[in-house]
């Protein structure tokens, strides 16, 4: 982080040694709460994607999961796919490697206007809630898929221009994104499973 009094340079990383195996993408500043900042980790698919949430400008961070004890995760948050049943794999297992936060986070935004209004894209799908506040006093978000009608997307940026009109712009790369919302599908087939 540089401040411009000081010209001075501040190391803000989430997370450092062997836990930074990943990049970043998606920074995200909260206009409303100064020295809000969140960041999604780029790339990280193991056990899943991971964001990160500082209140006091990248002093400290909470993370969206933790290790309990491995193989067990910490979930700081709800998850719900039903406007996309076909996300999501297993989404109430609690099993390591299950992707639901995503991967690929590139476009992550809170709402200018609205601090409890977060959205972010990955590869699958659109992902936000209205209650990101949550996040700093229970520590538990809802994530929940809201791209009705939007599927394998690659999300560049997500733009609100007027409190009470939000408008995404986005690049979609081999998907759809109809003009008009149609019911979403059954869940497509199980994943494959191998074994003996």
């Amino acid at each position: 982080k540089y401040s411009i009094d000081t010209g001075a340079w501040t190391d803000i990383t989430p997370v450092s040694g062997s836990d930074l195996f990943f990049g970043f993408g998606g920074l995200a500043l909260d206009t409303q709460k100064n020295g809000t900042v969140m960041v999604a980790a780029l790339n990280s698919w193991w056990p899943d994607g991971q964001i990160f949430r500082s209140t006091n400008g990248g002093a400290s961070w909470t993370p969206l999961w933790d290790w309990a004890v491995y193989p067990t995760l910490n979930k700081y948050y709800s998850y719900n796919a039903a406007p996309a049943p076909w996300i999501g794999p297993n989404i109430v297992d609690v099993t390591p490697g299950n992707l639901q936060i995503g991967w690929m986070m590139e476009s992550l935004s809170i709402d200018p206007f609205d601090s409890n209004h977060w959205l972010y894209g990955t590869g699958e799908t659109i992902y936000g809630s209205r209650d990101l506040l949550k996040w700093d006093s229970a520590h538990n978000v809802t994530i929940k898929s809201l791209a009705d009608g939007v599927e394998e997307t690659s999300v560049q940026a997500l733009i609100s221009l007027l409190p009470e009109r939000l408008l995404f712009l986005l690049l979609v790369t081999l998907g759809v994104c109809p003009p008009i919302t149609y019911p979403a599908p059954a869940p497509s087939l199980p994943i494959p499973m191998v074994g003996s």
